[in-house]
């Protein structure tokens, strides 16, 4: 602060000689707004965003952006305070307070004079040009922007020449010639490492820290002002155990009351600032958002549960992100909210929630169920929304864990039959990908949802999936409970023939289980059903059956006759589906049996028949089996043929797995015949398909081609 003397008259030797006017104006008094660089707080972290903004910095002015509470004031804190030695001039804080009260331009520019030892004239347009003269005059200065509302209330700020802005805003202000430095929440190492710090800081060493830091860090969302919430909530009550702090949080109804300390630090609070600056219809797309049951909403899903046009929605949403309430999702068009914001969100829109459900459902369900028939039928089915089977699976795994969470929503309102209608749009694509954890998971809640209907037909559907699911993911035990379970709602049913492919489901499981005595009694029964009923077809999957059992129980000549009986039958039947099925079955017998050359014999049978039903998803699986087969009866020109093909249907029909694992055999047969660029370009496609994936499956394969391609 300095008081500015005017004297007129004249003067000597820099003395005054004649003194005729002289005026004293006392020094402004700046606003509370304005002041030095505060202290610096307790700061974990933010290594790479502090050396990208301390680098931005020396070039020009940066813009720090990111939702509220996550820390952009005490990163520009610690950069000013990094960079003081490089401003001569000094740093001055400004508190711009844009959420709240906001600081006009002419009162942050009378500030700013004030600072400098200047007048400051009436007028915002004369305040900016004495600002500049005065920059002109200063060493180079930093000046800290903070809590910035809108462009406008910065614009007037921004210095030339070798002065620096550094801006915080809970807006991209994208509009001003500043460079943008966007900052997320803080990783789960770094947020556990704050929460830790803040605690140490509070009162010393805390024997309470442990692994339930990691819980808490979560459940605050990694939040900066979350985690310095609930660390003075932990310090003012240091008898209070992590875990009861864990628990607290974990009750989703009271998170956000759970996080609030006095009256200066809540996150509902620092929230609600931003939610009161958005125009009604912003407002509205924020608080429907949490409708949406999985972490990603798309544009078209948002247009959908708020009933506007997609490009209405893409502008709203585009705002909301521009506000950061909302952010950039795995892709453009996809967008997420932040666990905290969800959570204030939905407090919002108790009122309006029921009639977004509805629209929700229907959009979901409609959707999936186009994409679904292109799954089952493998080509372009008429009228529907994708052009091509990659547009539908490419929607599905995107969509597909938001579709889990809709069921689980269903089952939370005991909405059982919408339990079922996910179950089975999604069902044929899980098997697809591999995803066999959540083909568990899904029928589990099918059979849950078919059992409180107390209906036997779908009782037999769902214990059938969950059966076939269970064996997928190697749980015998409980496969063989939910095959028993289909059996006995199979038998309450009006259709007898619904017992009898029950019973084939119970043969597989006891088969697996190693129970080859009570299969032979299943199959048994089954067969003796199939010809009361005078259904061939049950006969014949009641033969395979029994000759897999009798093959289990070391039965060799019988087991294999009575499958291969069943494989003639069907033929003799005309059912070609099932006699391929039949070879296929019958190959893997025989490679188990170790007779490999009679399992190629069957495979091409297999391919012949798929080939002529035109069914290209069996028929890629069958080269796939083939290839491997003949590459190890030393038939490479055969097994490469087959690899080839299999890989380009595998693709064509969004196999990933049959074409990753063609596609590596592939790779190691030229490598063999001496083509190793050929060979590694192989290896090279085969892992960028199955690196998509993160199931079991695709890991092990990746793992394989990385260690072929050293």
């Amino acid at each position: 602060m300095s008081t500015h003397n005017r004297i007129s008259g004249q003067v000597w030797a820099n003395l005054v000689v004649q003194g005729r006017d002289i005026t004293v104006q006392q020094p402004v008094i700046p606003s509370q707004a304005l002041s030095g660089v505060p202290p610096q707080p307790v700061f974990v972290g933010r290594d790479r965003e502090l050396a990208e903004l301390l680098d931005g910095l020396r070039a020009g002015s940066v813009v720090v952006t990111g939702l509220p509470g996550v820390g952009k004031t005490a990163l520009a804190v610690r950069a000013a305070h990094e960079l003081r030695p490089e401003f001569p001039g000094g740093v001055l804080f400004l508190d711009l307070r844009g959420y709240d009260t906001p600081v006009t331009p002419e009162q942050a520019l009378t500030d700013l004079l004030t600072a400098l030892g200047e007048p400051a004239p009436t007028g915002q347009d004369a305040c900016e040009r004495s600002y500049r003269s005065a920059l002109d005059r200063h060493q180079p200065l930093l000046l800290v922007a903070d809590n910035a509302g809108t462009a406008t209330q910065v614009q007037p700020l921004l210095p030339g020449g070798t002065h620096r802005l550094l801006v915080t805003s809970r807006h991209t202000l994208a509009d001003l010639d500043a460079r943008l430095l966007d900052l997320a929440v803080l990783p789960p190492d770094q947020a556990e490492a704050l929460l830790a710090e803040l605690l140490r800081q509070a009162i010393g060493d805390d024997s309470r820290l442990g692994p339930e830091l990691a819980d808490l860090a979560r459940l605050c969302g990694y939040l900066p002002l979350a985690l310095r919430i609930t660390a003075a909530d932990l310090a003012a009550h240091p008898g209070q155990p992590l875990s009861a702090r864990v628990q607290a949080l974990a009750d989703e109804r009271e998170l956000l009351s759970e996080l609030e300390f006095g009256q200066e630090l809540a996150v509902r609070a620092s929230f609600d600032l931003s939610y009161r600056q958005l125009p009604p219809e912003q407002a509205r797309m924020f608080r429907l958002l949490p409708v949406n049951p999985g972490e990603q909403v798309s544009t078209e899903a948002a247009a959908a549960i708020a009933d506007l046009s997609e490009p209405a929605a893409r502008r709203l949403l585009s705002e909301l992100a521009r506000a950061h309430l909302i952010e950039q999702g795995s892709r453009w068009d996809r967008w997420r909210l932040h666990d905290l914001l969800a959570a204030y969100a939905a407090e919002l829109a108790e009122e309006e929630r029921g009639p977004a459900m509805g629209r929700m459902v229907e959009y979901y369900g409609s959707v999936a169920e186009q994409a679904n028939e292109h799954v089952m039928s493998r080509d372009t089915p008429p009228d529907n929304r994708f052009a091509t089977l990659a547009e539908a699976v490419d929607w599905l795994d995107l969509e597909y864990r938001t579709l889990l969470e809709l069921a689980h929503l269903a089952r939370a309102y005991q909405e059982h039959g919408l339990v079922l209608l996910v179950t089975t749009t999604l069902t044929t694509y899980l098997s697809l990908r591999r995803r066999i954890a959540d083909h568990v998971e899904l029928a589990g809640l099918a059979l849950e949802a078919a059992t409180a209907l107390a209906d036997p037909y779908l009782g037999y559907l769902a214990g059938v999936e969950r059966a076939e699911a269970l064996l997928s993911a190697g749980e015998v035990a409980e496969a063989v409970r939910c095959a028993e379970h289909a059996v006995t709602a199979a038998e309450q049913t009006d259709d007898p023939w619904l017992a009898v492919k029950a019973r084939n489901t119970l043969g597989a499981a006891l088969h697996r289980a190693g129970d080859f005595a009570v299969q032979l009694e299943c199959h048994g029964r089954q067969l003796e059903l199939s010809r009361e009923l005078g259904q061939p077809g049950g006969v014949a999957d009641a033969l395979d059956g029994l000759g897999r059992a009798h093959l289990g129980l070391g039965r060799v000549d019988e087991g294999l006759a009575l499958v291969a009986e069943s494989v003639r039958f069907c033929g003799q039947l005309g059912q070609r589906g099932p006699e391929a099925a039949g070879w296929f079955r019958l190959a893997g017998d025989l490679q188990r049996l170790g007779r490999a050359a009679e399992a190629a014999g069957c495979l091409r049978r297999y391919v012949e028949l798929s080939r002529g039903l035109g069914s290209r998803t069996n028929l890629a699986i069958g080269l796939a089996r083939l290839a491997a087969v003949a590459a190890g009866l030393g038939r490479h020109a055969e097994a490469i043929e087959c690899c080839r093909e299999a890989a380009e249907l595998g693709e064509q029909v969004a196999d990933d797995s049959v074409a990753g694992q063609a596609l590596g055999l592939l790779g190691s047969l030229l490598a063999e015949a001496g083509q190793p660029e050929a060979a590694r370009e192989c290896r090279l496609r085969a892992l960028a398909i199955v690196e998509r994936h993160h199931e079991p499956t695709f890991r092990t394969l990746a793992e394989m081609l990385r260690t072929s391609l050293g």
